[in-house]
């Protein structure tokens, strides 16, 4: 649970109760005792005092708002009993019973750890899915409940599965049945919320750009070349402007039913070389035209 989401549940539920913090004693005394902390030390404790504050003092909370639900609790608290006192005495109680359930029932006690509250919270998706008159969540909500849910039953039905060698690992790991109690009610606990942080930061891949469309995308690169024009290229056409030639060099366009070949598709053939003159030179025109030979010129030459 965020710290926002905290103080926002905590604004909520005092006035459902009338506003009365006698219910949340414990919590504000912690608050109370880790403020003054930070307020006296020489130096700054807020980096650990403040996840204190957020994974500690908010489950302590909650389990205030779900002894206020009690009317023996509350009846108890105006009556002038001590509500730390109440609350601490609750929470030991529990605390112990739940352990000698866990001693005398591991399987069970791990079954229904694993089901039963994951199970209420799909149970309530699926109701609020079906229920029109009901406001929806907005999708991006919606998306992330439904993957770390289905995340959780993932890991729930491995853990299953590797129940079948129980005796097995029992032998190498003694204290497997603590570590899965641990994993399980880290995954499905609304305050770490650790089936969506193994959801988005491990299962989900993140989605990389590909590298073909990026190739085909970028420019492609041409080379430029200045040919200076040469005195005697002047002097054959005085019109000519006397700027230097410029040489392109493009490579060629591959197709995609082209037949790869050297250098991406470009296959050099030999050429006669060119004088620099008629390189230089801005125009060449030849204005000389092939014409036939006549048979006597042809007989005559022979």
């Amino acid at each position: 649970m965020s710290e926002s989401h905290y103080v926002e549940d905590k604004n909520i539920h005092n006035e459902r109760t009338g506003g009365d913090f006698r219910f949340h004693a414990t919590s504000s005394a912690i608050e109370q005792l880790l403020d003054t902390l930070n307020r006296q030390s020489p130096i700054n404790l807020e980096f650990i005092t403040r996840p204190l504050n957020k994974a500690f003092n908010s489950r302590v909370y909650s389990l205030e708002t779900i002894y206020a639900k009690s009317r023996i609790f509350r009846l108890l608290v105006r009556k002038g009993v001590n509500p730390i006192l109440l609350f601490v005495s609750l929470t030991a109680g529990m605390a112990g019973g739940l352990r000698r359930f866990y001693k005398q029932s591991t399987q069970l006690a791990l079954n229904l750890l694993g089901v039963v509250y994951p199970a209420w919270k799909c149970w309530q998706l699926v109701k609020e899915q079906s229920d029109q008159q009901q406001q929806p969540l907005d999708g991006v909500n919606r998306e992330r409940e439904y993957k770390s849910w289905l995340t959780y039953w993932m890991i729930y039905g491995t853990f299953q599965v590797l129940d079948n060698w129980t005796y097995d690992i029992l032998s190498i790991f003694p204290n497997y049945n603590v570590y899965k109690l641990a994993i399980l009610y880290w995954l499905q606990s609304p305050h770490s919320k650790g089936a969506f942080l193994l959801c988005h930061q491990v299962i989900q891949k993140p989605s990389y750009p590909d590298s073909s469309a990026c190739s085909s995308s970028s420019p492609t690169p041409t080379a430029s070349y200045s040919i200076p024009s040469t005195p005697e290229s002047n002097h054959a056409d005085d019109d000519d402007n006397d700027d230097p030639l410029t040489l392109t060099i493009e490579p060629p366009k591959s197709s995609a039913n082209s037949t790869p070949s050297i250098l991406d598709g470009y296959t050099p053939t030999l050429q006669p070389r060119t004088p620099p003159s008629i390189i230089a030179t801005n125009t060449i025109t030849t204005e000389k035209q092939d014409q036939p030979y006549s048979l006597l010129e042809a007989e005559a030459a022979w």
